[in-house]
């Protein structure tokens, strides 16, 4: 990204210190540009000190209208990257919950469908915390149009402190 190294070097420090962080700025500024350019500096890098997972909340909200939505396109995402990265079989089960992973987001998403809602909490820690653990790195949520999240989607504004702590 022209021009922006040092703000590149600064996030690189927060995400080798675990600081969360968040990027504001006005449209057009290049906010999606730039978490676009730490997934794939360090989904890249075979040194990388964790996995990003980059998640645009505005371009599937007509999937996404839920907490236990957000859990469900996290897990989708997370497992058809590993899938793709040959990290992960076709069939895997985490927590009873039996998936067939397909290269679709969309199509895990529809296998939890039928999971309660009051169970997915649960389910998003066991595979969270299970895959950070097989791949022996964390996961680093690149959260785009977290405000359209936050303010249209959570059931609670407390939820995100739940994502964000896994």
């Amino acid at each position: 990204l022209f021009g922006r190294g040092n703000l590149l070097n600064c996030l690189d420090k927060s995400i080798l210190g675990n600081i969360n962080l968040s990027i504001i700025g006005t449209r057009r500024y290049g906010k999606t540009c730039l978490l676009r350019t730490i997934e794939k500096k360090y989904l890249n890098k075979q040194s990388s000190p964790c996995i990003p997972i980059y998640l645009d909340f505005k371009g599937v909200c007509s999937a996404v209208k839920t907490t236990a939505d957000v859990y469900r396109y996290i897990i989708s995402q997370v497992l058809v990257l590993l899938y793709k990265r040959e990290v992960l079989s076709k069939e895997e089960m985490f927590n009873n919950q039996q998936f067939i992973i397909s290269p679709s987001w969309s199509d895990v998403f529809g296998q939890m469908n039928e999971t309660d809602s009051g169970k997915m909490l649960d389910l998003f820690s066991v595979v969270m915390s299970t895959l950070a653990d097989l791949c022996e790195k964390p996961f680093l949520l690149l959260f785009d149009e977290y405000e359209f999240l936050i303010k249209h989607v959570l059931d609670q504004p407390d939820d995100f402190f739940n994502i964000r702590n896994i």
